[in-house]
């Protein structure tokens, strides 16, 4: 399993980078160094090992097909599905199939989810 230190790592690469607080960043803040006496926020969320799991397997497949209904019906977990295959929201809540939004999403990446809607 990866260690926080990791996550944090991957997520400031997948952002960009680091940008001082209260706006504008210079060329190098944008790049990921952060100078002397510049204020900086960082949000940490932690996310249930289940979910990250569920979002690592929906990463390398795009499928809800082999996950338990409570993640086939949280919206975080089935979002990720439906855009990387949009025929996912087949394998979705029905509350979630019913959603305007995530059908939207979903007929976004496959017309074909328009079916399971």
């Amino acid at each position: 399993t990866l260690r926080d230190e990791d996550h944090l790592s991957d997520a400031l690469e997948a952002s960009g980078g680091l940008e001082p607080e209260g706006g504008s960043a210079s060329s190098s803040a944008r790049g990921g160094a952060v100078q002397c006496g510049q204020a900086l926020t960082v949000t940490l969320v932690r996310v249930s090992p289940e979910r990250a799991l569920a979002l690592e397997h929906i990463a390398a497949s795009g499928s809800l097909l082999q996950l338990d209904e409570p993640l086939r019906a949280d919206p975080e977990v089935v979002l990720a599905a439906i855009r990387v295959n949009g025929s996912s929201l087949r394998y979705a809540s029905e509350e979630l199939r019913a959603d305007r939004d995530f059908v939207l999403a979903a007929v976004a990446s496959s017309c074909d989810a328009l079916c399971y809607a």
